[in-house]
């Protein structure tokens, strides 16, 4: 393709007309998001290697999909990440990352069905995470029909595991970064929704689950549940900066087992995120010693598990990819939304890998049975995609 002296890619017009030529693989845009949506995203199969290892069944067939569609290579690592890799011309350069998350949110019993009406696409865990991987499965068939080869190679994987409770989660992400051979000079963190969608920064954030347990001989003096709740009154009432910005949120808690029993355990799961590490370390240091006063006061038993825990990070509003993503957005009819994030992002950016995450089509109902996707706006959402990747190839990251 023609035209890329317009900053670190293509033009705005080359951008504008990239959508209308991706029309000719709607076809396999949906059908890549039915056939991977609808395979449940917790299921394991025997691998077919002589170790006999159990392997995702989604992660299996993207890898198997990736190869069939015209990857160079495409392979499932030992973390489980199905891995993809399009050759550039020029093997000397670092490579350009695209990464996505495989797991979803609903692990529902029985049957995922994906249906189309009314200009929507809508089914279970479908911006969540389903969306996001099938765009990367879309390009190599976007290289084809744009008649594009990158200088860089092209690495694609699709993250499996994040999702999954009592594990690395996101650190996931970091171990893989860490393993490659060579630093990619670039990378887009692909999310279902929203197109227009743009985060360069990510908070600090911490999600915890607390949990307390009574001794069985204190049972019907002391009750976990109450326990909870003082412990829930006490965090939110804990003074907070509004600068830097600084929230603290009780998204779960539960406990007992009968309506008329004393309960014997309960959970209460909590997320502080900041803007400042400095601020996120001492709010929850506030937070410890409140289960621990509660632990001596009440004589229950009292642990904090953290599930995740990230860093503030940022590649600042001025980077050439952050503006190369607000002039691509544009270009393609949408106003950037921009604010920043608590995602695998901070893993890049630890790394010293300049990364945004963006969105890929106009969604509702995201967290739910029923989340949906615009079936018009996939071509925006991979026309960004594209002039992204070209953005990056251009020397976007390489400052």
């Amino acid at each position: 393709m023609e035209g890329r002296g317009v900053g670190f890619g293509i033009s705005d017009a080359e951008i504008e007309a990239l959508a209308e030529r991706i029309g000719e693989i709607d076809d396999l845009v949906l059908g890549n998001l039915v056939m991977l949506g609808e395979l449940p995203s917790d299921e394991e199969t025997v691998s077919s290697d002589e170790s006999a290892a159990r392997v995702g069944v989604r992660p299996r067939f993207f890898a198997e999909r990736l190869s069939a569609l015209g990857a160079d290579e495409a392979w499932l690592d030992e973390d489980g990440h199905a891995v993809g890799l399009i050759e550039g011309v020029d093997p000397g350069l670092p490579p350009i990352l695209l990464g996505a998350e495989l797991d979803s949110a609903f692990a529902l019993p029985g049957s995922i069905h994906y249906s189309i009406a009314d200009g929507w696409i809508s089914g279970p865990g479908l911006l969540d995470n389903a969306l996001g991987a099938a765009a990367l499965l879309c390009v190599p068939d976007l290289l084809r029909v744009l008649d594009l080869r990158l200088a860089s190679d092209l690495i694609l994987v699709a993250y499996s595991g994040t999702m999954r409770e009592g594990g690395p989660m996101l650190g996931l992400v970091e171990r893989f970064l860490s393993r490659l051979e060579r630093k990619p000079r670039g990378a887009i963190a692909v999310k279902g929704g929203d197109f227009g969608r743009l985060n360069f920064e990510c908070e600090a954030v911490v999600r915890a689950d607390l949990r307390i347990e009574v001794d069985s001989g204190r049972l019907g003096r002391t009750n976990a549940i109450a326990v909870a709740a003082e412990f829930v009154d006490r965090v939110l009432r804990l003074r907070v900066p509004s600068r830097p910005e600084t929230v603290i949120t009780i998204g779960t808690i539960g406990g007992g087992y009968k309506h008329g029993g004393s309960a014997p355990s309960a959970e209460v799961g909590f997320e502080v995120r900041s803007e400042s590490n400095a601020l996120l370390v001492s709010v929850m240091s506030r937070i410890a010693s409140i289960a621990e006063e509660l632990r001596y006061a009440r004589k229950v038993d009292v642990t904090i598990t953290t599930g995740t825990k990230l860093g503030a990070s940022g590649i600042g509003f001025r980077h050439a990819l952050v503006r190369e993503s607000i002039r691509t957005i544009k270009a393609l009819g949408a106003d950037p939304n921009v604010y920043p994030s608590v995602s695998e992002l901070h893993h890049y950016h630890s790394l010293g890998i300049p990364a945004v995450t963006v969105g890929i089509a106009e969604g509702r109902d995201y967290h739910t049975e029923h989340a949906g996707a615009r079936v018009d706006s996939l071509r925006k959402g991979l026309a960004q995609l594209v002039a992204l990747s070209l953005a990056v190839d251009g020397g976007a990251c390489d400052a």
